[in-house]
């Protein structure tokens, strides 16, 4: 088993927005492998009927422009990806559509812990990836990848360079609708953004004081994207104590201010890295979440009719892992990538369907 040191001790120092001007420096605490969760039982057969989560009006989806465009496979000779990813079993039914593949090291980092991942929204061959996760040195680094048949990335092209200062970065990247970057940090209890091409986080926002205990510290974290109930609403998962917790939020002028979060669900395990599994995919008949739980397992749970997560509906999708814990469906193709912490690779699920576009803020009351 793989054994992680962390940090637990915090001071505060807050804005008057509730934004502090920086990461804190944490005390030394241990993090096992208490997250690994059992592999439990199937919730019941997949449902076909429409399901009060998901948004079916065509006038309720943004206007925002696609992702950039990849050429055509050309008849299938770009290459595709032929490695299976060592040890990962696709649990049944599952494994008739579904696929794993080992991308590997990122060329150009150093033996490290690996956090989420994240496709550039303007260059859909540059790849950002969380490095030195949750630790006061972490970062994000780009690399190149290669696409092959489908549009699939196959492999990687030259070696990663550092973009962006992003301490205790963790399980989830994501970009807002104005191209921040919003990630985890953990075990600071805390969220980070990154303004479009900034260096350093631009904001780092504190959860303690907003109703989200320190032992809850997300890994995850996610907006509920469009198609669903709840679109551009905030969603978090806490390590260690397995909450799912909402997150309000303003967002003005480039700025994000978090209101008091609402405890939402409770898990008995994992609570890592969580992403909205795209609508319409293969075999995924209700709207559903993809979590990873730490260490060797990821899990489906199906999403009730506010966007959060059902923990007494998991089904069981990865098993075998080492250190799952990064949650990522990439734009062009759909196909579900994480990294693999501690273990530095990482691995590629093909079958599903592309993810929509960011989704705009929800409203603000009043």
């Amino acid at each position: 088993m793989y054994t992680r040191t962390h940090a637990l001790g915090w001071t505060l120092a807050l804005w008057a927005m509730g934004c502090s001007e920086g990461p804190v420096a944490p005390t030394d605490v241990l993090r096992s492998d208490a997250r690994q969760g059992s592999d439990g039982a199937s919730a019941g057969d997949v449902r076909s009927e429409t399901d009060a989560a998901v948004v079916t009006d065509a006038s309720a989806m943004p206007d925002v422009p696609d992702v950039p465009d990849v050429e055509a496979d050309a008849g299938c000779t770009l290459g595709e990806l032929t490695v299976a990813a060592a040890g990962v079993t696709v649990v049944a039914p599952f494994d008739t559509v579904y696929r794993a593949f080992d991308l590997g090291r990122v060329p150009g980092l150093p033996m490290t812990r690996y956090g989420g991942c994240l496709i550039d929204r303007n260059d859909p061959n540059r790849m950002y990836i969380g490095v030195d996760s949750e630790l006061a040195t972490g970062a994000i680094y780009a690399v190149r990848v290669v696409r092959g048949c489908g549009r699939h990335i196959v492999g990687y092209a030259g070696m990663a360079e550092r973009v962006a200062s992003a301490p205790y970065v963790d399980a989830n990247l994501f970009y807002d609708r104005d191209g921040n970057i919003l990630y985890s940090m953990w075990p600071n209890n805390q969220v980070g953004v990154l303004a479009p091409g900034g260096t350093m986080p631009a904001q780092v926002i504190d959860l303690s004081p907003l109703g989200i205990p320190h032992n809850a510290s997300p890994g995850g974290l996610a907006f509920v994207p469009v198609g669903f109930v709840g679109a551009g609403e905030l969603r978090a998962s806490g390590w260690s104590d397995y909450g799912w917790f909402r997150i309000p939020y303003r967002y003005a002028a480039g700025r994000y201010t978090f209101e008091t979060a609402q405890r939402r669900a409770m898990f008995t395990a994992g609570t890592g890295g969580i992403a909205y599994v795209p609508v319409g995919s293969p075999m995924i008949a209700r709207p559903s979440i993809v979590m990873a739980e730490w260490s060797a397992n990821v899990a489906f749970f199906e999403a009730d009719a506010n966007g959060d997560a059902r923990p007494e509906t998991r089904r069981a999708f990865l098993q075998g892992l080492s250190n799952a814990w990064g949650a990522y469906f990439e734009p062009v193709t759909g196909d579900f990538m994480f990294p693999s912490w501690g273990n530095d690779r990482v691995v590629i699920v093909q079958g599903f369907n592309a993810p929509p576009p960011p989704p705009p803020p929800p409203p603000i009351p009043g």
